[in-house]
């Protein structure tokens, strides 16, 4: 007959075996629901960039001499 020594270790082992089997018996957490609760939303990052306007461009005469101008936008 063969004896067989038990270490700490296999103690220990056994023992957390058998709380966790205990742990997993119990009953959930109960959470009260509430709807004022805050509700967090993803933001959107900042647009970073230019803008380009482009106007309608036309020739002015300023008696006998062309301009090229620009039609004024508002943005």
């Amino acid at each position: 007959m063969k004896i067989r020594h038990t270490t700490v270790a296999d103690v220990l082992g056994r023992i957390g075996i058998l709380l966790l089997s205990v742990a997993g018996c119990t009953a959930p957490t109960q959470v009260q629901w509430s709807d004022h609760l805050a509700v967090d939303e993803p933001t959107a990052p900042l647009l970073q960039g230019g803008l380009d306007v482009y106007s309608e461009r036309f020739v002015a005469w300023d008696g006998n001499v062309p301009r090229v101008t620009r039609r004024a936008v508002n943005v």
